[in-house]
């Protein structure tokens, strides 16, 4: 089990003896086969009401959940330039051994990055970003204006962005593979494949939207109007980006945005220069 985030309490400025009345904490477990994903939350409910003492209450809400599987590595070898779909490809520029033997996560790392080094032609990539970039609109953008994912020029544009790049120069300059956006941010950085001041934008752009969607997704379980929101919400929203109040924080937001929407539009644009 990982714990994700935690948020509850005074988080305001100055000082405070006020025992909080509610506690939020974001866990995600990891299942191998075999396991019922029903009964792990039914077991992790149980055992979380056995520890809570008199007069409190818990709750818990579980998200999304799946059994554990089992995969052939052998299947790494079907996914080549002709065979693997651009939705496949986006994904698995993702993917990544998070515990296993040593031996294991080599095979898969060598596995993944032979697929990723084949020539591609970058306008179908362009092509592939620029669809997948839609898929915010298909969230209803305009509605979730205030989410760091789905918002124009979001979290989820930023990641399309800087896999569509991988994928576009892999074959000549490998070293922009990175299962991390500031990983491969680096790579494009280092191979010149992106300029030095577009880089810092990006990686300013993904912290400060991944420290507000931490924030947001401990302390609120659907989209709202954050206008609405209680302050001592918005003030953590603020002290989380390092900012002195709210309104700064919606216009750094504001600007991020637009300097990811923009390095996003400039990839389409440039979707038939030859990579390199």
């Amino acid at each position: 089990m990982d714990v994700n985030g935690l948020f509850g309490g005074f988080v305001g400025e100055g000082a405070s003896t006020v025992i909080p009345a509610k506690v939020f904490a974001k866990v995600s477990m990891r299942l191998v086969p075999d396991q019922d994903p029903q009964k792990i939350i039914d077991a992790t409910q149980a055992f979380i009401e056995s520890l809570v003492p008199a007069g409190l209450q818990a709750e818990l809400s579980a998200g999304h959940a799946a059994p554990g599987v089992v995969v052939s590595l052998d299947g790494l070898a079907d996914l080549g330039a002709e065979t693997a779909s651009g939705p496949q490809l986006l994904a698995l520029m993702q993917a990544r051994v998070v515990a296993g033997p040593a031996d294991f996560a080599q095979r898969v790392s060598r596995g993944l990055k032979d697929i990723f080094v084949q020539t591609r032609d970058p306008g179908s990539i362009a092509a592939i970003g620029a669809a997948r970039g839609r898929e915010g609109l298909d969230h209803g953008a305009e509605a979730w204006a205030w989410s760091p994912r789905w918002r124009h020029g979001g979290l989820h544009d930023l990641e399309i962005l800087v896999r569509a790049l991988q994928l576009c120069h892999a074959a000549i300059h490998p070293d922009v593979l990175s299962p991390s956006i500031p990983g491969a941010l680096a790579g494009l950085a280092a191979g010149s494949l992106l300029a030095e001041p577009v880089v810092r934008d990006l990686l300013g752009a993904h912290h400060l939207l991944r420290q507000t969607e931490t924030i947001l997704a401990i302390s609120m379980e659907r989209a709202m109007d954050l206008d609405d929101a209680p302050q001592e919400l918005r003030v953590a929203l603020a002290r989380a980006a390092g900012l002195e109040n709210f309104g700064q924080l919606e216009k750094a937001l504001n600007d991020a945005s637009e300097r990811v929407r923009a390095s996003f539009e400039d990839l389409v644009k440039e979707h038939g220069r030859t990579p390199g």
